[in-house]
């Protein structure tokens, strides 16, 4: 217990110490923000990997796909409710809602191949294909803020700063897959369903980059990027990672809770965000109580 409380404290400070860097570097350089929006989305999805591979490892499709809804959940419902709740009028700054409408249109496919309980080959596939659609689109968009970045670092010097960051991605990895390990031994141990483990304990764990993100953001008032991060996050998690775990048990049926109670969840939130964001109005009390008070009641069924 002590090791995996020193493997969170761990990967809370590798990565506040690259995301308060990213945070000043885009209050310095605020033209670059869609490419920082972009790429924090890769960052964030680092648990998934990990939790993937374990998925793989322990032939169980339901530790990959509850835990990638789960804090997909998490992120969308209970962290962008309790930020609008502190900021209501954080939707007004909002510089690229792309992000919002597009993982509102995937969520909403996703939802209709999940209504036959499982996925096959052809539906694994339309996800990947989104995948590369929206890098695609998203990078020809933006491509002088990328050629910008891709001058920066021919520079040598900063080449190393890209090894160290590569050297922090691969020993938070690891510290992760320690974790996940822990609670999926501690869920074997006392008998507790791996599935209730995944898709709300390990979930939070997850989401803890997104956490930091967002802590590291705001307190440099980047509030136009969380929310675009978080988005550009939940679509390399839904289309991406999702895919990949479908790909190994697309023959497997899913659990109920997901598309019927966490899905639906999903779509009802970032549908009101999208339509904040169009008709640029802000959230108001009740409507970011309510975001939250959705999914904390789902754990609480869960937990009792």
């Amino acid at each position: 217990m002590c090791f995996v409380f020193l493997s969170l404290l761990s990967i809370i400070y590798c990565y506040s110490t690259l995301l308060c860097l990213t945070a000043k570097s885009l209050h310095n350089n605020p033209l670059l923000f869609n490419f920082q929006s972009y790429f924090m989305g890769f960052i964030l999805c680092i648990p998934f990997a990990v939790i993937v591979k374990l998925s793989y490892d322990n032939d169980n499709m339901f530790l990959s796909n509850s835990n990638i809804i789960g804090a997909i959940v998490f992120s969308v419902s209970l962290l962008l409710g309790t930020i609008l709740l502190c900021k209501p009028h954080m939707l007004k700054t909002a510089r690229n809602n792309l992000p919002i409408f597009f993982f509102l249109f995937i969520v909403i496919i996703l939802y209709i191949f999940a209504l036959d309980k499982t996925f096959n080959y052809f539906e694994i596939f339309v996800l990947l294909f989104i995948f590369l659609f929206y890098n695609i689109f998203y990078i020809s968009r933006y491509k002088n803020e990328f050629g910008q970045i891709y001058k920066c670092y021919k520079d040598t010097t900063k080449i190393y700063y890209l090894i160290i960051l590569v050297v922090m991605f691969v020993i938070v990895a690891l510290l992760y897959q320690n974790i996940f390990s822990y609670f999926l031994q501690y869920a074997d141990d006392f008998g507790v369903n791996q599935y209730d483990i995944a898709i709300s304990l390990v979930s939070i764990v997850s989401a803890i980059p997104v956490i930091i993100m967002t802590i590291s953001y705001i307190r440099y008032h980047l509030y136009h990027i969380v929310i675009t991060s978080i988005f550009n996050f939940c679509i390399i998690a839904t289309t991406l990672f999702l895919s990949i775990s479908f790909f190994r048990f697309n023959n497997l049926a899913l659990q109920k809770d997901i598309y019927v109670i966490l899905l639906p969840i999903i779509i009802f939130t970032t549908f009101n965000i999208s339509l904040k964001c169009y008709l640029k109005r802000s959230f108001t009390k009740w409507q970011s109580i309510s975001m939250i008070l959705t999914p904390l009641l789902y754990y609480f069924y869960l937990l009792f």
